[in-house]
């Protein structure tokens, strides 16, 4: 399979370098290498080519999407499905295959943006009361984010 992975990463620097006139940066090709050594570690295939071979059948590539999104953030998940594309694409110039099951509406979403956090009238008053004691500049601030509470006066 390594030979299988350098070909791949060839085959990937020759036409990242043909579309933008120079090569990929050497973490992005290994990062691309990785990703795609997991999902075929993940889909439990032998090579790429059979790899390939299962990108063309839409039940194993939900059951291999799946599969990431359990091991994977989302945006890991959003990089293998890049990379997917690209063994598909890599798959159909040697005629491995001819098609794929797999889009790019397979990608996830982007993750969550984090909760915002509110603070309660008592946490903002001991916050205010905790300020006072370390000085007159981080009583001033938090004054004004807490919007000149009556601990301000």
């Amino acid at each position: 399979m390594t030979d299988d992975l350098n070909q791949f990463a060839e085959w990937h620097r020759v036409r990242v370098q043909r579309r933008t006139g120079r090569p990929p940066a050497p973490t992005t090709t290994r990062n691309k290498v990785s990703k795609l050594r997991t999902c075929v570690r993940l889909a439990g295939c032998a090579d790429l080519a059979s790899l390939s071979t299962l990108i063309q059948d839409r039940e194993q590539v939900e059951r291999l999407l799946d599969a990431l999104a359990l091991r994977m953030s989302n945006s890991s998940v959003r990089q293998a499905v890049v990379v997917l594309l690209d063994l598909a694409e890599y798959a159909k110039a040697h005629g491995v295959i001819t098609y794929a099951a797999l889009s790019t509406r397979d990608m996830p979403g982007h993750n969550p943006p984090k909760a915002v956090v509110v603070y309660t009238d008592a946490e903002i008053d001991l916050m205010l009361s905790a300020a006072r004691g370390k000085g007159l500049r981080w009583w001033a601030f938090l004054c004004t984010a807490g919007r000149h509470r009556p601990a301000c006066g």
